[in-house]
């Protein structure tokens, strides 16, 4: 099993958290008994209202429904905007455009699993995380990838 962990950017104000180029760790460092996430600013408002399961004895919680649709509208744009590279190989390209593809369809499916309760809790994730960069930028990708007339989202039927 492999657990990617991503982490928003701290509070400049917590000093329990130490952030380099790439990682959000403790600090003091727990050294082989810590672990470390991954930062990512799109992952604003992940510990709000995290969906959590259990397999065997191990308990994990992961993004609630708007943060993770933010994470994902992220990862599509950013493997659209590498498809678009003609600096790289076509095969290369298309493994892009195909990874793109995957993250748009996640970002359906999670809109389409979202509980009545997660629904419920939708507001509450969406104010406190509304002023962020991520946010911002993921509704830019929502309208320019999924609702502009040209865009490639899911869309297979033309508005009349």
């Amino acid at each position: 099993m492999v657990v990617d962990l991503h982490s928003p950017l701290p509070d400049s104000d917590n000093q329990n958290l130490a952030l380099d180029k790439l990682r959000v760790k403790h600090k003091p460092s727990l050294g082989d008994a810590g672990v470390h996430g991954r930062q990512n600013p799109e992952a604003a408002g992940s510990d709000r209202h995290p969906f959590r399961f259990e397999i065997g004895e191990l308990a994990i919680g992961v993004p609630n429904p708007v943060t993770w649709s933010v994470m994902k509208l992220a990862a599509t744009s950013d493997r659209w905007h590498k498809a678009e590279d003609h600096g790289l190989g076509e095969p290369h390209r298309n493994f892009h455009r195909e990874q793109a593809l995957k993250h748009a369809q996640d970002v359906c499916r999670v809109v389409a699993m979202v509980t009545p309760e997660e629904r419920d809790r939708a507001s509450d994730v969406i104010a406190a995380v509304r002023t962020s960069a991520g946010f911002g930028e993921a509704a830019d990708i929502s309208d320019r990838l999924f609702q502009a007339p040209d865009g490639w989202g899911i869309r297979t039927v033309s508005r009349a």
